[in-house]
């Protein structure tokens, strides 16, 4: 009968040691996916200030480019160099501004996520 209790203690020890093994294993696993959330959050933070940065220069240039277009209607009175030149000006300004733009819209685009997340 002493014999059956020993082994039913050692297999108890051992059944305890397994558990904490599998909580050892549990916790690391919650931590690994805890620092991946924690690198997409700043991930997306940082996508949306960039986008931001670029919807400001887009706008800032799209303005410019207004600006430069109806000053170019203005000197079309004068001289056609001078509208050449605010013309080419308001011209360069909105490609610029198209350029921010595909630059913003490629950045809120969302990014392929590992596949460890799915």
């Amino acid at each position: 009968m002493s014999g059956t209790i020993d082994e039913l203690r050692e297999r108890a020890g051992e059944l305890l040691a397994t558990i904490g093994t599998l909580r050892g294993s549990i916790a690391s696993i919650l931590s690994a996916q805890a620092a991946q959330l924690t690198a997409l959050y700043r991930l997306e933070v940082r996508r949306t200030v960039t986008a931001a940065a670029f919807a400001l220069a887009a706008s800032f240039f799209i303005c410019a480019a207004a600006v430069l277009a109806v000053l170019a209607i203005v000197l079309a009175l004068w001289d056609t160099h001078r509208v050449l030149a605010a013309a080419l000006s308001a011209a360069g300004l909105a490609l610029l501004a198209f350029i921010s733009f595909l630059l913003m819209r490629s950045c809120t685009r969302a990014p392929a996520y590992p596949r460890t997340l799915r």
